[in-house]
C-alpha cells in the first residue's frame, strides 16, 4: 500500500521501491547503526494513530528493530513496543487494522535466510504470529493488501523479482514469483489483483526506472501488465472505481495518473519543483491527499504535503522543513479531516522517527520527532 521514497545526500533522489530495499539492506547490514524512522501509519475507529517503523538503540548490537506505536490525536504517547529477533521480526514497512483492533504488518522476518513475511499483532502490539512467505533466497516485503476479513495478500522482493503470497489465519495460502521486477505496491479490485514492479531499463553505466502495472487474478496469475510512464518511480496505488490512481517521481517531480483498467492513462499531473517526489496518498472528499518530498540544492528536504481534486488539480500544499534526508513516507485522515503524514528526519546524533499532524487546511498542528531515547527498547 505504502512504499518510500527520500534524498540522499549527493545520490540526490532515489526510487520509492529500490529506497524501501537499500533501507531494509541497511537494517540487515549495519549492525549497530543507531536510529528510528517512520514507514506506515493507520487511524484507528477512535481515532488514535498507529505507527510502524524501527528503532535501533546505540549499542544494541542487532541490525534492526520493529518498533509499533500507538498515539492520541494530540500526538502523546498510549503505549510503544519494540520487537526484536527474539520475536521473529526484524522490521516492518506496512499495517492494516482488523476490525477486533488487531495489527497486521508486512515486514521482515529472521530465518536462514530471512524472508517477507505477515507479522500479526494484539490491540496492544503483542505478537501474535509470523507467517513467512516461502522463497529460497533473502526477501523484504513492501506492501500488504486485504482480500477478506481472514486473507491477507504481501508482497515482496528476493534478488530474483517479485514475490506474491496470500495469508490466511493458518499460514500461507498460495505463492507466487513474478520476475517482472522490484515490488513497490498493490491493491485489491473487484474480482483482480493489481500489483506494481519498477524494473531498471538500465544502459550503459547510467541507470532508468519505469513502473510496470500488472493485473492478477486472484490466485496470483498474471492477466496483463502495461507501462505508464517512461520513466520514473512508483510509490504507491490507490483503487479507482474503473481503474487505479499512480502516485510517486517521475522527471524529478511529484507525478500522478489515472489508469484505466487497461493501465492506459485518463490524466497525468506533474506537481512540485526539481527534487520533488510522492510516497504516498489517501482518498478524501474532493480527492486525495498526497506525502513526499520536496528538495533543495543543497540536498537538504522539506517534507511535502498536498491536496488535490479529483482530477489532480491542486488545491493546497504544505512544505514542512526537515533537513538533508528528510521524507514523509505515509499519510492517513484522522476522523476530523485532519492529516497525519509520518517519515524520517535527521537529529542531532541519528535520524528520527518524523509524525506530523496538520488541519484539514494544510496548517501544522504538532509535530514529534522520537528517537531510540524516546522509544523502549526490546518490549516482547
Amino acid at each position: 500500500m505504502k512504499k518510500t521514497t527520500l534524498v540522499l545526500g549527493t545520490l540526490g533522489v532515489l526510487t520509492a521501491g529500490y529506497i524501501t530495499l537499500l533501507l531494509q539492506l541497511r537494517d540487515h547490514l549495519e549492525v549497530g547503526a543507531p536510529g528510528a524512522d517512520a514507514r506506515a501509519v493507520v487511524v484507528t475507529a477512535e481515532g488514535e494513530i498507529v505507527v510502524v517503523g524501527t528503532n535501533l538503540p546505540p549499542d544494541s548490537g542487532v541490525a534492526s528493530n520493529l518498533w509499533v506505536g500507538r498515539l492520541t490525536a494530540a500526538g502523546e504517547p498510549v503505549w510503544h513496543r519494540t520487537h526484536d529477533a527474539e520475536d521473529g521480526v526484524i522490521t516492518g514497512v506496512d499495517v492494516e487494522l482488523d476490525e477486533t483492533g488487531g495489527l497486521h504488518i508486512a515486514g521482515t522476518l529472521t530465518g536462514t535466510p530471512p524472508s517477507a513475511g505477515l507479522i500479526s499483532l494484539g490491540g496492544s502490539g503483542e505478537v501474535r504470529a509470523t507467517h513467512p512467505c516461502p522463497t529460497p533466497e533473502q526477501g523484504f516485503a513492501f506492501g500488504l493488501q486485504s482480500l477478506d476479513a481472514d486473507t491477507r495478500v504481501l508482497l515482496g522482493s528476493s534478488e530474483r523479482g517479485s514475490l506474491i503470497c496470500a495469508v490466511g489465519p493458518d499460514g500461507v495460502r498460495w505463492s507466487k514469483r513474478l520476475e517482472l521486477g522490484w515490488a513497490a505496491d498493490l491493491v485489491a479490485r473487484t474480482g483482480e489483483l493489481v500489483v506494481m514492479t519498477t524494473f531498471d531499463m538500465r544502459e550503459g553505466r547510467g541507470a532508468r526506472y519505469r513502473p510496470r502495472i500488472l493485473r492478477l487474478d486472484l490466485e496470483g496469475q498474471v492477466l496483463d501488465q502495461s507501462l505508464p510512464w517512461n520513466e520514473g518511480a512508483a510509490g504507491q496505488l490507490l483503487p479507482l472505481d474503473d481503474g487505479v490512481l499512480l502516485v510517486g517521481t517521475s522527471n524529478k517531480q511529484g507525478r500522478l495518473s489515472a489508469l484505466d483498467g487497461r493501465g492506459e492513462i485518463r490524466w497525468d499531473r506533474l506537481l512540485g519543483e526539481a527534487g520533488s517526489g510522492f510516497a504516498a496518498a489517501v482518498p478524501t472528499a474532493e480527492g486525495w491527499i498526497l506525502a513526499g518530498f520536496t528538495g533543495h540544492e543543497d540536498h537538504a528536504a522539506d517534507g511535502w504535503v498536498v491536496s488535490v481534486d479529483v482530477t489532480g488539480e491542486l488545491l493546497w500544499e504544505t512544505r514542512l522543513p526537515g533537513g538533508a534526508g528528510a521524507s514523509l513516507r505515509d499519510v492517513a485522515l484522522l476522523p476530523d479531516g485532519s492529516v497525519i503524514a509520518v517519515g524520517q528526519a535527521p537529529g542531532e546524533e541519528w535520524p528520527l522517527a518524523w509524525l506530523v499532524h496538520l488541519d484539514p487546511g494544510g496548517a501544522l498542528l504538532w509535530e514529534r520527532r522520537l528517537g531510540p531515547r524516546d522509544l523502549p527498547a526490546q518490549t516482547g
